[in-house]
Parts: structure tokens; sequence; C-alpha cells
């Protein structure tokens, strides 16, 4: 996708008129154009996105940060439309598997959709060796805090912290592998997210649950 010339509307309405397209009312015209200009800005916002996710050395790309913000606006596994939402500094792996390396992340079908995605896999897996700190380019419907914004009486108060990690990408840009952890009250859980990136937006596919104690 990032190799193919991306025409600006202009350009491709001339392209048009010279082939004898646009001999039709100025109405059709106009709706025509806008329609180009559509395509066109999403042409040039999954482009940008492709480029983005390869910016990845020494800093979180604002692709992971898309794609955290997508996981943010999902409300079937965690509750983030509540207005208390606190996320740990820094990313983090699933912390079963940092403890339990030995054994597989995932099985089964999520695991299947994993590998055909090329180069995913291998992408998490050198990006969440570390620990990186999080920036505040991410967005949570009700607004969020980081750990280090709590003042000490609050840290009892809240209903959970959540902790994200790094994502990887598959070669080709369009597929993202992230994982996202909740502790609370001595509660906490861990899922796996399979994002796809489609018509300009990142949308999860599939979830696997990591562990749960």
């Amino acid at each position: 996708m990032s190799n193919i010339p991306v025409l600006k509307p202009l350009e491709v309405l001339r392209i048009l008129e010279n082939l004898g397209f646009c001999d039709r009312p100025n109405l059709e015209s106009q709706k025509l154009s806008e329609r180009i200009g559509m395509i066109y800005s999403k042409l040039q916002y999954q482009r940008r996105s492709q480029q983005n996710c390869m910016e990845t050395e020494g800093a979180i790309s604002q692709a992971e940060y898309h794609i955290y913000t997508a996981i943010c606006q999902e409300t079937n596994l965690f509750l983030f439309h509540r207005p208390d939402t606190v996320f740990n500094d820094y990313t983090g792996d699933a912390p079963f598997h940092k403890y339990h390396n030995d054994r597989p992340r995932f099985s089964g079908a999520f695991k299947y959709k994993c590998l055909r995605s090329k180069g995913m896999i291998e992408d998490y897996e050198v990006k969440n060796t570390r620990e990186w700190r999080l920036e505040k380019r991410f967005q949570v419907e009700n607004g969020y805090r980081f750990v280090s914004e709590l003042e000490p009486q609050e840290f009892k108060k809240t209903r959970g912290i959540f902790t994200l990690s790094r994502v990887g990408f598959s070669e080709s840009c369009d597929y993202g592998l992230v994982h996202i952890a909740y502790s609370a009250c001595g509660y906490s859980c861990g899922y796996y997210l399979l994002l796809h990136f489609n018509a300009a937006i990142w949308q999860r596919q599939v979830y696997f649950m990591s562990y749960v104690v």
C-alpha cells in the first residue's frame, strides 16, 4: 500500500475529464469531486498510519496510540465509559508470560489468526522486552489519569489500574497485537487483542484471555 502512488483529487478529475467521464451536469461533477476527495483522504490517512507504525525506534509510535484509543472505545471487556479510569505510567507485557515464558502465549483460533499476520508476533516480542513510559496521546471517553497523577489517599479509592503493552504490527501494518491487564482489590486479569485497520479505523477482531487470578 505504501508504494502505490496516490493522486490528488484534481489530478483524478483531469484524467476523468480527458477520458470524457465528466461531461455531465455540474451537480454530478461536484458529487464526483467530493467522493474522490473522501477516498483520497482515506488513502492518505492509511498511508500515514502505515508509516507511523514503522516509526518505533526509541519511542511509542502514533499508530500504537491510535490502537490504545480504539481499545478504550470498547466497553464489552472493561468499563472505559466510567470517569475514574487509571493507567499504569509504563507499558507491560502479560504478567503470566513474564514468569512462565516457557509456555505459549495463546492457542487455538486466536493463535492461528495471529500467525497469519506475518511478523506481528515477532514485532510484539521485540517491543515488549522492556517497559516504555506512556504519554497522554490516546483518548478515553471520560478522560483518564496515570498512576503518577494520583494523590496518596486516592489509591484506595481507585476501581483498578490498567496496563497496556506495546503493539506488535504485521509487516503490512494493517494488523496489530496488544495486551491489556487490569488489577483491583486482589483481582487481576488480562487479554490479548487482535485489531485490524479497516476503512481508516482500527477495529477489534478477536480477543484471548491470557490469565485471571
